[in-house]
């Protein structure tokens, strides 16, 4: 500390220079993230939209509810005053029904694009919510690095004046930094959209 002297700023304008540098770095690093982030959802996303076996757990549940919906057809006939051809018929009809509402393809198919828009928008909400609180890192050490800039430059413009320096680090440094409000997630963005509408209703 003997060499920052009244008439030598040099070593605190150096030490203010490292960290402005260091918050940048911080800041760069989580723009990266957030590219880094949004690629990987995207190739998630992607990677559940051609490869069906990464939702079947989810589709399997979905299409046991589907069969699980759905009335089952009853058999028993009252055959006292219909004819024996009659219940035929409307034995094959309700055969001929029950066959296309159990059709596995067909509900496997429902199912697998159910479970996969669900898996795809719950990446998207991640990447969204990982963006905001990364935007809002950014925000904070930018904040920061041109605060210590701002020190710096006062020290290197009052020339080794202390009263002239403090004047200059009042005007040019920043009076408020910080990190900002934690973003909401999209449940509770949900429920206050929800809660403004049924407030206005009432």
């Amino acid at each position: 500390m003997e060499s920052c002297t009244k008439n030598n700023f040099a070593l605190a304008i150096d030490e203010l220079h490292k960290n402005a540098r260091r918050a940048n770095m911080i800041s760069i690093s989580m723009t990266y993230f957030i590219i880094i982030v949004v690629m990987l959802m995207f190739s998630m996303s992607f990677y559940v939209q051609k490869n069906s076996s990464f939702s079947s757990p989810l589709a399997n549940y979905i299409t046991e509810l589907f069969g699980n919906s759905f009335p089952k057809p009853a058999r028993e006939v009252d055959d006292t005053n219909v004819s024996a051809d009659k219940i035929s018929l409307l034995l094959k009809s309700i055969d001929s029904l029950e066959a296309k509402r159990i059709n596995s393809n067909v509900a496997k198919g429902i199912s697998d694009s159910i479970s996969k828009l669900v898996i795809t928008l719950s990446l998207a909400f991640f990447a969204i919510y990982a963006m905001k609180i990364s935007i809002m890192f950014i925000k904070y050490y930018s904040q920061l690095s041109n605060h210590y800039n701002s020190l710096a430059a006062a020290f290197i413009a009052s020339n080794g004046d202390f009263e002239k320096a403090i004047k200059l680090i009042e005007v040019l440094s920043s009076s408020h930094i910080s990190m900002g409000k934690t973003p909401d997630t999209i449940y509770e963005d949900t429920i206050k959209t929800l809660t403004k509408a049924i407030l206005k209703k009432q």
